[in-house]
């Protein structure tokens, strides 16, 4: 077989093979992914990347010439280091719970991350977003070509129709829904507790509006900017909006804690939350789902204290699985034909280089017959009969073609698209010199 002149890849880590202390070392912020983007473009030599970067995944999606996957695996270190990483000390642990997908699993892959179909809450919505951002981004640093413009406009489409023709979309889920079920379960009813939420962003937001519905007694959300927990609370007016500042004084009065910031460390440390306990002496629920976490692992050795992260809520999310994986069935279905169908125009546009040149070949062909005939025995013939010859020959090539094209799209069982693509190149080259 030929060698493809692209391939789509697909390199990273999710909840699936990696714990969370593992991918919060790996986790790079958005502003640097920015950074790093256009330099990694041109020193990679791709022509398209996007790169997802979540609490439970981070993955660079990337077209290029055909590589090993040992080869993509060492693309992912150089990622990492263009963000000013040193991987030394775990390098092996990377290279060990990183996995590759090509071209066609790639796709596959991509259209159920943007589905929900491979989050840890399966059907979750929030990453469909978190897909259509990191499209965007890639499409203003100039670096999402042809083929992911269309794979990412596939991508969102499948998971429209995921959600719209599936019992998937029939309830709206997340890891912020499953924090505030986590919480409930633990300690009773919510009502009968006092709840904070930390962080303004989506995660939090979302975990806002659905702890609504439990009525706790007390409701307050704490955010650096007080302008946004004000703004966000002005939806939910029981809820009571608090600087960040003020979060000592709520550690020592709140019974559930759900963090979700874009902090690049903890904001509630052992010492912190050790003092605040000492002050109200009962049980305190700490459940951390931002990446990197918001609350020091060591808290958890306090009395009376627990804490969860995001990968502890696979518990929750375990007991309503089979349910939807039932669902998942459906939708895998969708997914399926969607990839079939986007592989079907990826080989068109790797073809069209090859019929391009094949037309363009029997074009100068036929123009220097033509023009050789008529300094010969056709010389003194009309003007009018000229054209009608010149657009006679110039159907032939259009037909021609159209027929070439067609068997290139439809080979033979024992054939393949790229192998009749090379000869077709390697026959039908356009001459460097007129062969008189």
């Amino acid at each position: 077989m030929t060698q493809r002149s692209s391939m789509i890849f697909c390199v990273g880590t999710n909840h699936k093979t990696a714990g969370l202390e593992f991918r919060e070392k790996l986790y790079i912020d958005p502003k640097t992914i920015e950074v790093t983007l256009q330099d990694f473009k041109k020193n990679e030599q791709l022509t398209d990347i996007i790169t997802l970067s979540t609490c439970n995944r981070l993955e660079l999606y990337g077209v290029g010439k055909p590589q090993e996957l040992d080869q993509i695996k060492n693309l992912f270190f150089r990622w990492q280091r263009s963000a000013n990483k040193s991987l030394y000390e775990f390098q092996n642990e990377i290279w060990n719970r990183i996995y590759v997908y090509l071209d066609k699993e790639a796709v596959n892959h991509a259209f159920k991350v943007a589905s929900g179909l491979d989050s840890l809450v399966v059907g979750e919505t929030q990453i469909t977003g978190q897909f259509k951002s990191a499209t965007a981004l890639s499409r203003s640093l100039k670096v999402l070509g042809p083929m992911f413009q269309k794979m990412s406009q596939e991508a969102l489409s499948v998971s429209k129709k995921v959600r719209t023709k599936t019992a998937i979309g029939q309830k709206t889920v997340s890891i912020a829904h499953t924090a505030v079920d986590l919480a409930n379960r633990i300690l009773g009813n919510i009502s009968r507790h006092h709840l904070a939420i930390i962080g303004a962003g989506e995660m939090a937001s979302i975990a806002l509006k659905y702890a609504m519905k439990y009525q706790p007694k007390k409701l307050f959300l704490l955010n650096r900017s007080f302008e946004k927990a004000e703004l966000l609370c002005q939806k939910y007016p029981s809820a009571i909006p608090l600087p960040l500042d003020e979060l000592n004084q709520v550690l020592s009065q709140t019974d559930i804690i759900i963090s979700s910031t874009a902090a690049s460390g903890p904001i509630i440390k052992k010492e912190q939350l050790e003092k605040a306990q000492s002050l109200r002496n009962q049980t305190i629920m700490l459940i951390d789902i931002a990446l990197p976490r918001d609350i020091d692992p060591a808290c958890a050795e306090l009395d009376d204290v627990y804490l969860f992260d995001i990968d502890d809520l696979k518990q929750v999310v375990g007991e309503n699985l089979e349910e939807r994986k039932q669902a998942a069935v459906s939708a895998n279905t969708i997914v399926e034909a969607a990839v079939a169908n986007y592989m079907t125009w990826m080989e068109g546009l790797n073809l069209k280089p090859t019929i391009n040149q094949f037309s363009s070949y029997l074009k100068d062909l036929s123009n220097r017959e033509l023009q050789r005939t008529l300094r010969g025995s056709f010389k003194n013939i009309p003007e009018e009969q000229v054209t009608v010859i010149r657009d006679l020959l110039s159907s032939i090539c259009g037909k021609i073609t159209a027929d070439a094209a067609r068997h290139l799209h439809c080979p033979p069982d024992h054939m393949h698209q790229e192998d009749m693509a090379m000869v077709i190149s390697h026959l039908f080259r356009k001459p460097t010199h007129d062969n008189r």
